[in-house]
């Protein structure tokens, strides 16, 4: 998918692929294992990468799915799922939440 997506100011123009590629290489796991797979280290890498897609572009659920091989309703899922346990202040996911935010 070769398009131009609008970002909010301040940020950079990136798309979700790139967003998908840089999380997977700042957690050192190949993105076609982390596409197909079921466990939770790979799965919480996939919310992550739905949640700051939507954050830092302006790419529809749709689109931000179609780089995952998943639906709108998972990429949904997987945002709001993030933000709660944003706002709940689990380490894990914040600490994976900070290290992403660095490279990007």
């Amino acid at each position: 998918m070769n398009r131009s997506y609008w970002t909010f100011p301040g940020i950079d123009n990136i798309t979700p692929e790139e967003i998908f590629k840089k999380i997977c290489i700042s957690e050192d796991a190949d993105p076609e294992t982390v596409k197909k797979s079921r466990k939770y280290e790979y799965v919480i890498i996939k919310q992550m990468y739905c949640y700051i897609a939507r954050k830092m572009t302006m790419a529809s659920f749709k689109e931000i799915g179609e780089v995952i091989d998943k639906d709108h309703a998972t990429v949904l899922y997987s945002c709001n799922k993030i933000e709660d346990h944003l706002g709940i202040g689990y380490k894990s996911v914040k600490n994976l939440y900070n290290k992403i935010n660095k490279i990007l």
